[in-house]
């Protein structure tokens, strides 16, 4: 097997530096600064951009830091706007509207807000912005992503757009973040950071809190906003409220690398699309179109196979409480599937006739004894998809998970997509069908319709819901409205939507899905931190990716004569061997027990630190040097 060598050298304290990201066009950490410089006119960490202010704001911002992190504190400065402006040619930072811009960076509030005072993103502008001397000859257009602090618990964030002289809010994106210590309480240092990144395609707008997903939208912009020569990036800080910022990341996506979330590939294990039935037939004791299966019912009647623009389907016609099953064709027994496999769910939805709020269509999975023993020995437990239809135009739908007898929502899953058809004006054909796919691992959801990834979210599960014998799959159509289903298949994904262990374990807890797709963020020697400590460095070291910090990274010390070094390790993954390695050149480099001697370990929490020292300095000359050496399988 390949190995991937990955090398952190400490060297009496010194340490090798890292590369920035390739794809980032302009990046910030202000770790090069002095504390108390004013911002303006001060270069970013790559040397390649100066900071601005815009428009008529009389202070500069000033380099300030807290608990070893230094960031911009915006202090209290009403109405202070601030940009960029190359060092080379003095010409603005544009970003081209047509290709797709993250912004990124973490968010320190220090007192409290009322409601005028706000931090704006302003982006995609028209020529105002990019001609800075322009004045207010035109009336600026473009968005804005706008956030705020309600109380010491509560982010606050929406999408603006302004034409017209005036701001709106762009519908789907208002909404809050859950958060806690976001106010300290001398106001005058920092709350804790939150990591903000709002991804920007046009009109095309996807954001980011601490790494959950809030929205993802297409905007419906003002005629003033649907089209744009260039575009252009400018931090607004409203008002005279303290605040600061750090980490900042304006990082151009080259095309082609962000395909966003995708249902991975599926074994199927039931498949059926109705076409070797007949009109009028029931599909309850019917087999499916594979032949191993045998449709069953757990309740009195079946639904019959209907024809809707030459596709036939299951029309559940007016039946009540109808629920649908499978059974083998060869012994009987009931479908079960593993629940420690990725489980696909996917079939065509078709919606006959209105929905009240008690009418809808489940699906039910990861169910316990009752749905794969028929008999009515305990109460189902378990979860379901819910759809219901509330408008010709909307469907809503939600995980929904039932203990004590009750089904709840599941917080993150709850919502609605937009699209047309969905209900047939004279209520007795069907609708546009929509296409339903659900991938599911334990408590791990992935839902996608008409393959637009609508949310993944790991559930927290009620107590009898935590563990299952055998994962059993149901279809239940509620009330007495019309509705029908088609193409049902039901399998295992063979390229699973989520890791089991190590190395892709952690980064599925620490990066989002769509940030999995882009190596440059996720990737094995990327360093989203802009910190130069590779991503599996840090997964090795047990250190948080997002956080730009060297504590935690080993340490070398001269104690009674003695080289010596401390590292943290994990003992919890097989894959990763740590080398403790001695040289006295810094070209040739030494390890094993004739160099290099065990002293102690112990652990701090889950993670195990170990000490070591040099035997000897190879060569025998007095100056040496000690370094860790990680290999990943």
């Amino acid at each position: 097997m390949m190995k991937t060598k990955l090398t952190l050298l400490t060297t009496l304290g010194a340490m090798a530096s890292g590369a920035l990201l390739a794809a980032v066009s302009l990046m910030d950490d202000f770790e090069n600064r002095a504390i108390g410089d004013p911002l303006i006119g001060s270069t970013t960490s790559d040397g390649n951009w100066t900071w601005g202010m815009a428009g008529s704001s009389a202070n500069s911002p000033q380099i300030a830091e807290t608990d070893g992190l230094k960031f911009v504190d915006l202090g209290g400065m009403g109405q202070s706007s601030m940009t960029w402006e190359s060092t080379g040619s003095g010409a603005y930072l544009n970003a081209d509207p047509a290709n797709p811009l993250e912004i990124e960076f973490d968010y320190l509030y220090l007192t409290p807000w009322g409601d005028n005072n706000f931090f704006r993103i302003i982006y995609l502008l028209d020529e105002r912005w990019t001609n800075m001397d322009a004045g207010s000859a035109t009336d600026p257009t473009g968005y804005a992503l706008r956030v705020r602090v309600v109380d010491d618990s509560t982010f606050e964030y929406n999408i603006r757009q302004k034409g017209g002289g005036t701001w709106s809010t762009v519908e789907g994106t208002q909404g809050t973040f859950a958060a806690s210590g976001l106010l300290n309480p001398d106001a005058e240092t920092p709350g804790n950071a939150v990591r903000v990144r709002l991804r920007v395609e046009g009109n095309r707008q996807r954001l980011w809190v601490n790494g959950e997903e809030q929205f993802d939208v297409d905007i419906d912009p003002h005629w003033q906003n649907a089209n744009f020569d260039n575009g252009y990036v400018q931090f607004w800080s409203n008002d005279s409220r303290r605040r600061g910022l750090a980490n900042l990341a304006i990082t151009e996506i080259v095309p082609g690398t962000d395909p966003g979330p995708q249902p991975g590939e599926v074994d199927w294990v039931v498949r059926d699309d109705f076409e070797n039935r007949f009109l009028g037939q029931e599909v309850i004791g019917s087999t499916t179109s594979d032949l191993l299966w045998n449709w069953t019912y757990h309740s009195a009647g079946s639904p019959v196979i209907a024809e809707h623009e030459n596709r036939l389907f299951a029309d559940f016609n007016s039946q009540n409480q109808l629920s649908m099953s499978f059974q083998s064709v060869s012994d009987n027994a009931y479908l079960e599937l593993d629940p420690d496999e990725t489980i696909a769910i996917e079939f065509d939805y078709l919606y006959l006739t209105p929905w009240n709020d008690n009418n809808f269509f489940n699906t039910h999975y990861l169910l316990q004894d009752r749905w794969t023993n028929l008999g009515g020995a305990s109460d189902p437990t378990g979860y379901s998809l819910r759809l219901q239809v509330t408008s010709d135009t909307t469907l809503d739908y939600a995980i929904r998970q039932r203990a004590g007898g009750s089904y709840t929502s599941v917080e993150g899953s709850v919502g609605t997509f937009e699209t047309s058809g969905l209900l047939n004006s004279d209520a007795g054909t069907p609708g546009r069908p929509v296409r339903i796919r659900l991938e599911i691992k334990g408590n791990h959801q992935s839902l996608w319709i008409e393959g637009e990834h609508q949310f993944t979210l790991d559930i927290d599960p009620l107590p009898q819901n935590e563990n299952f014998s055998t994962c059993f799959v149901q279809f239940w159509s509620n009330s007495s409205r019309r509705r029908g289903i088609d193409n049902i298949g039901i399998g295992y994904v063979t390229d699973g939507v989520v890791p089991d262990t190590g190395f892709a374990a952690w980064l599925a807890e620490h990066f989002s899905p769509l940030e999995l797709n882009n190596p440059a963020i996720s990737g094995e020697a990327a360093s989203p931190a802009g910190d130069g400590i590779s991503n599996v460095l840090k997964y090795a070291l047990d250190l948080d990716p997002w956080t730009p910090s060297r504590d935690g990274l080993p340490k070398v010390v001269r104690e009674d004569g003695e080289l010596r070094i401390t590292h943290r390790s994990r003992n919890d993954d097989p894959d990763l061997a740590y080398v403790v390695e001695v040289s006295g050149d810094l070209v040739t480099w030494h390890h094993g027990e004739e160099h290099v001697e065990t002293l102690a370990t112990w652990m701090d929490g889950d993670v195990e630190i170990r000490e070591a020292r040099a035997l000897a300095i190879p060569g025998g000359g007095s100056t040496g040097f000690m370094r860790l050496r990680v290999i990943k399988d």
